[in-house]
């Protein structure tokens, strides 16, 4: 069982030579100056705000996903997984595959449809887990918009209006973003915030909603504070993920789960890939 035509990893970071050191050569997308710097200044001018990620590193940091957009990186698709996805977590069935190929060949072969991702309780897109096609025109539009240094709570990105009114009805979903009509959600001013505009705002031809079923292929994604990296979960995921690796992080990672109690819940939820 595979992905049909192959698939390559890349890991995109602030720390390359992390990633070296614990995935050999790997490939790392080289992320352009302008955006790294357009990114820094806007979150270094927005206010923290209550529900969004606010400023700061970490705002920045996420906002460097839109270089995957741009065709540059090499690839007709992009599978895009943040770091508290686990992949592995559940096994995949036979039709579970070929559900995830077929869903693949026909999201490219549309030529109107740009990405796909799930919206949660709090963003319209959470994009954590997306599939889109790089486009040289879209990777401007965002620049563009970041380049503005306009957002609030209300209005959003460069002054588009409260969610409700800015994005078609036929978007909307159960989020926070619609319940109380604000931009003042998880990432806001940053990724989430960032793909919601472009491709809900200014291009909703151009999402589909991933849903899940029994026939799609799912990952866990441990979102919030369940995250393995931040040790609130069970001595068993980490047994099971790092019992046979001899990087330097697995071999850490050994020694933290010491401190974790017994008790403590795997948690996280599934999610669909596609």
């Amino acid at each position: 069982m595979h992905i049909r035509g192959g698939a390559d990893v890349m890991v995109l970071s602030n720390m390359p030579h992390h990633v070296s050191r614990e995935c050999g050569d790997v490939q790392q997308p080289q992320v352009n100056d302008r955006l790294v710097d357009l990114a820094r200044a806007f979150t270094r001018t927005r206010p923290a705000l209550a529900k969004s990620v606010g400023h700061g590193r970490f705002a920045m940091i996420t906002l460097l996903k839109w270089q995957l957009m741009h065709p540059s990186i090499g690839y007709r698709l992009v599978m895009f997984l943040d770091l508290d996805i686990d992949v592995f977590y559940r096994k995949w069935t036979l039709l579970q595959f070929q559900t995830l190929n077929h869903k693949l060949d026909a999201f490219e072969r549309n030529g109107r449809l740009k990405l796909a991702a799930a919206p949660d309780h709090s963003s319209p897109i959470n994009s954590g887990v997306m599939l889109f096609k790089p486009s040289r025109r879209l990777y401007s539009e965002g620049i563009e918009l970041l380049r503005t240094m306009e957002f609030n709570t209300t209005h959003g990105f460069n002054h588009s209006g409260p969610p409700a009114g800015a994005i078609p009805p036929h978007l909307h979903t159960n989020s926070r973003a619609f319940r109380l009509n604000t931009w003042d959600f998880v990432g806001a001013n940053t990724d989430q915030g960032l793909f919601t505009h472009i491709f809900l705002v200014k291009h909703g031809e151009m999402y589909t909603k991933t849903t899940q079923s029994a026939a799609v292929p799912v990952v866990r994604h441990f979102w919030g504070g369940d995250k393995p990296l931040v040790m609130h979960t069970c001595k068993k995921y980490f047994r099971e993920r790092n019992a046979t690796r001899v990087t330097p992080c697995a071999m850490h990672i050994r020694v933290l789960e010491r401190s974790i109690s017994a008790r403590a819940r795997c948690k996280g939820v599934d999610w669909p890939l596609l």
